[in-house]
């Protein structure tokens, strides 16, 4: 984690400031490992945690959100998976990220990706580690955004 963290970008303060909060949050985070099936990357269970923040189990309990971070070793694919909620992600680093819709892209450092509700989506780690703030909003079908994509909007 402690890697992943150095190596995110500090591009604009917003963002500096982000990463700032979110390290001195980690030392009361719970690290969750997601265990890998028969069609995992068998490296899976061992390189990729995750940290509840909000929601059910997190630092503060949330009934309407899920609130986290992701890290993941270089070099490693998280399973293609769906669920009913609608998530997002704060890219945090470096990363390629998919959806059945879109293919494989790289939004970069700062942008924000959107998986609509049920939709088949994963992520991977390049060379370098991936850090990633994650939600899983409740019931979103009202609220998923016109675009049902990337935006690229750091601040």
């Amino acid at each position: 984690m402690t890697e992943a963290l150095s190596n995110a970008p500090r591009m604009k303060p917003n963002f500096a400031i982000l990463l700032s909060a979110i390290e001195m949050l980690l030392p009361s985070s719970r690290w969750i490992k997601r265990f890998a099936t028969e069609k995992d990357d068998a490296d899976f269970e061992e390189s990729h945690r995750h940290a509840l923040i909000f929601g059910k189990g997190g630092l503060f309990q949330c009934s309407t959100m899920t609130l986290g971070l992701a890290v993941m070793e270089p070099e490693l694919n998280y399973p293609l998976h769906r669920h009913p909620p609608a998530e997002f992600y704060l890219a945090l680093s470096e990363g390629e990220w998919y959806r059945e819709d879109a293919g494989w892209w790289s939004p970069g450092a700062g942008s924000v990706v959107f998986n609509p509700p049920s939709a088949v989506h994963s992520m991977r780690s390049t060379d370098k580690p991936l850090l990633a703030l994650w939600g899983l909003i409740e019931n979103a079908q009202e609220a998923v955004p016109d675009h049902q994509g990337v935006s690229n909007n750091s601040n």
